[in-house]
């Protein structure tokens, strides 16, 4: 018994080292003073085996006068950095810099000679929304792989041939699944921990649950500074398909009003988590429950537990990938709100009258008011539920 709690144990070790290996190699990218806008963006970029530099999408960073990366773990970089090599018809990008380069050379292990038909979930490791790095997970259509023409609409194709950065003519890793602002450059990766793809871009924000990567394999790296065809690029207007863009949040410390008034309405539910909720509490629906008298913007529905939790119905949908794009976006608003609380992200079990599904919560110290969101993995009702809870000191 002892031998195989042993292996158990070496195996969970294992997945750690391994997890934190691939923290050590991802960083959020930011670019600033760009030609078109928005004129601050951010995506995520990574290292990889046998590559000195850090790749990303080249779409995010072409016309951008300053680019700065920020690691998760181990690799600190303070100089700004510099595209050195390009991929043009891949829209890929490799950054670099004196610093960098004086660093020891790593990154993650690249799959050789991948067979496409052989693979079925994939998973994406990137900064959605500028947020904390966070693990997605993603399914592979089938054809696996065919030329981008075939995924744009027929209306945004000419804007795409007049960039042909990425060609629509290539070959891309077709995906089901929520690539998302923000997880452009980010490394796809196989159940091995393997990079197959860059993520690349999606359709309406990457919520339609269509979108596509580059395959590794095919980058075909080339000096940027000597390209004539990327100095036209930098002057083109990037186009909305990408998947950094858009709905992507200014880099600076403003808000919009709409999600100032979502932090004011976060921090009273906050302050009445010390008093046990009941400063909030008003009749619900039915004699048996209650309701909050504070209104979060974007919800629908709320449930008082008094001296434990409250909850706000935030999204239902009978498509997933919308819910869990929501789910990112609400992550992102959360982090702004609470900037100085500790989070994480974990995969939630069954319990009573909750489903399983993918959570993220912050926390204030150790055994302080503790926000949760969550989404669920399986339909209730016909419709998947993103849920935000507020817990009390102490309740969870």
């Amino acid at each position: 018994m002892s031998k195989k709690i042993a292996l158990v144990l070496m195996a969970l070790s294992l997945v750690q080292l391994r997890a934190y290996a691939q923290d050590e190699h991802i960083f959020l990218v930011k670019a600033f003073d760009c030609a078109s806008k928005p004129s601050q963006r951010s995506q995520t970029g990574f290292r990889a085996q046998g590559i000195r530099g850090i790749i990303t999408a080249l779409h995010g960073v072409a016309d951008c006068q300053r680019i700065v990366v920020k690691g998760d773990k181990a690799l600190i970089l303070f100089e700004p950095l510099i595209i050195s090599k390009i991929d043009i018809e891949r829209d890929m990008a490799l950054l670099s810099s004196t610093e960098l380069d004086s660093k020891d050379q790593g990154g993650l292990e690249v799959a050789k000679n991948t067979t496409w038909s052989s693979l079925e979930k994939l998973r994406v490791y990137g900064h959605p929304y500028g947020i904390a790095r966070l693990d997605t997970s993603l399914d592979i259509r089938k054809p696996a792989v065919r030329p981008l023409k075939d995924l744009i609409p027929p209306g945004a194709l000419p804007d795409l041939r007049s960039r042909n950065s990425p060609n629509p003519l290539i070959n891309v890793l077709s995906l089901q699944g929520n690539i998302l602002p923000g997880h452009s450059g980010a490394p796809i990766v196989d159940s091995q921990g393997r990079v197959i793809a860059v993520a690349n871009g999606g359709l309406q924000k990457g919520q339609a649950g269509i979108c596509w990567a580059i395959p590794f394999e095919d980058v075909e790296w080339e000096p940027a500074s000597s390209n004539r065809a990327f100095i036209s690029l930098r002057h083109l207007q990037v186009e909305s398909l990408f998947v950094f863009d858009n709905s992507l949040p200014d880099l600076s410390n403003t808000v919009s009003d709409t999600l100032e008034e979502f932090c004011i309405s976060l921090n009273k539910l906050v302050e009445s988590s010390r008093v046990g909720f009941i400063s909030i509490v008003k009749p619900g629906m039915f004699d048996w429950n209650f309701q909050s008298r504070i209104d979060l913007p974007g919800s629908s529905y709320s449930d008082v537990m008094p001296r434990t939790k409250v909850a706000y119905v935030m999204s239902r949908s009978n498509k997933k990938n919308i819910v869990e794009s929501e789910y990112y976006n609400l992550i992102y608003k959360l982090t702004i709100c609470l900037p100085k609380w500790s989070h994480e992200e974990f995969v939630r079990k069954k319990e009573v009258l909750q489903h399983p599904g993918r959570s993220f919560k912050l926390r204030e110290g150790a055994a302080g008011t503790m926000v949760e969101v969550h989404y669920d993995f399986e339909p209730f009702l016909d419709d998947f539920w993103l849920w935000l809870y507020v817990y009390a000191p102490g309740a969870k």
